[in-house]
């Protein structure tokens, strides 16, 4: 039969051994929730870093352009016109517009033809326009003083628009006719909203309530990432009761000694 002393040793042993178990199980629990906690942080700051999601639709189309994408128009006066015509020394190469023009003429920020069919086909890739009226030959037809009517149809709805330019001896061939359908797109783009910023001088809602609130961004996750995140919270919580009970076990058996 056992001493009382050599029971009492056997007992530590099945103690320390409990105890070295014990602190394995609950450290590799510790390292889970370490690992979960810093994937969680990981989604966390993927989260706040991700951009809203992108505008569509006719909101798209009134949305503002890019710096790189608004030219520089120059718009001379009749006067400046007439003295650049009496006197040649008077232009000069912009380096502003790359255009020939009296030193004096100011500039207007614009959206160019190719920016403009760019934000159509962002919007509407099946986009589309055609003139109001035609002639003998199906050709687009010019009214008295060359300029087009057209139609203007993005996302199904159809908006009107008039395009004119000046002619001039110095042009192609064609480019007046492209000039004025250019023209044309952009004023009938205006319709929609595009770059209506820069057609009007002032600030269109400045006296509008919506203009002094913030700007609110509201992200969005999709079904897969909702679900990671749910199922990541609810392996902590099963991982927090897993540490806990066997604390709980390792406290009575140790109490009962």
């Amino acid at each position: 039969m056992a001493t009382q002393k050599e029971i009492i040793a056997e007992q530590n042993v099945k103690i320390a051994e409990l105890t070295e178990t014990l602190h394995l199980k609950t450290k590799t629990i510790g390292d889970q929730i370490d690992d979960i906690k810093a994937l969680k942080l990981e989604l966390a700051k993927s989260i706040a870093t991700t951009k809203p999601s992108e505008l569509t639709g006719f909101d798209l189309l009134r949305a503002p352009f890019a710096d790189n994408q608004i030219g520089k128009l120059p718009k001379p006066t009749k006067d400046q016109t007439n003295a650049l015509k009496a006197n040649k020394s008077l232009g000069i190469r912009c380096e502003l517009c790359n255009g020939w023009h009296h030193k004096d003429v100011i500039h207007l920020d614009y959206v160019g033809h190719a920016a403009a069919t760019d934000r159509f086909l962002d919007v509407d890739p099946a986009w589309s326009w055609k003139p109001m009226a035609t002639n003998e030959v199906g050709l687009p037809q010019y009214d008295q003083s060359g300029g087009l009517w057209i139609e203007l149809t993005i996302l199904g709805v159809s908006r009107l628009g008039y395009g004119n330019a000046a002619n001039s001896t110095y042009k192609d061939v064609g480019a007046r006719e492209k000039e004025v359908i250019g023209d044309a797109l952009r004023n009938a783009a205006m319709r929609f909203g595009v770059a209506l910023d820069l057609w009007h001088k002032g600030d269109l809602h400045a006296d509008s309530e919506a203009s002094e609130k913030p700007i609110e961004v509201e992200f969005k996750l999709d079904a897969n990432a909702q679900s990671w995140i749910d199922a990541v919270l609810q392996d902590c919580d099963v991982l927090d009761q897993i540490e806990d009970e066997n604390y709980r076990k390792f406290i009575e058996e140790k109490a009962g000694l």
